[in-house]
């Protein structure tokens, strides 16, 4: 396989290793540790450490996505943490469709409801039009100018 790392939600690096053998070690009475092997005995006499602070930390049983690791670096500048609803796909805007009635946007990803926002410039403040339970949403004509996006549950 390969070890995929992530800096703010974005592919660094992936490296190919070898694995033998299984590293599930419930069956031996060993806990997970970080840092240390399941006994929580190793030691290397002080000669290496790691000096980090960690916000959270999740521990998957599988290989997460690109798009996985996107939605939870969003998740968490968004100020939510692991234990809080399912992280989706991050949201993806389709083509707009101009229509008599207004703009019909539509998008892929995240976990409803969703709030639909704008702003007129790119320094303005966002605003609320509508929340929606569907990806999709129709923008009024007379409101179809400026920068558009949707926050996500």
């Amino acid at each position: 396989g390969t070890v995929d790392s992530y800096v703010d939600g974005v592919l660094l690096s992936s490296t190919s290793i070898v694995t033998a053998g299984n590293i599930d070690t419930d069956d031996l009475g060993k806990v997970v540790n970080i840092g240390q092997d399941g006994t929580g005995t190793y030691t290397d006499g002080g000669a290496a450490e790691i000096d980090m602070v960690v916000d959270d930390l999740g521990i998957w049983r599988r290989k997460l996505t690109g798009n996985e690791a996107a939605a939870i670096y969003l998740r968490g500048v968004a100020g939510k943490s692991l234990d809080q609803s399912p992280v989706g796909a991050p949201v993806a805007f389709t083509a707009p469709v101009v229509t008599p009635a207004g703009i019909v946007l539509n998008w892929t990803g995240g976990n409803g409801p969703f709030l639909v926002q704008r702003k007129l410039g790119v320094t303005d403040a966002w605003t609320d039009l509508q929340t929606t339970s569907d990806r999709t949403t129709t923008i009024p004509t007379a409101s179809s100018a400026g920068f558009f996006r949707i926050v996500t549950n």
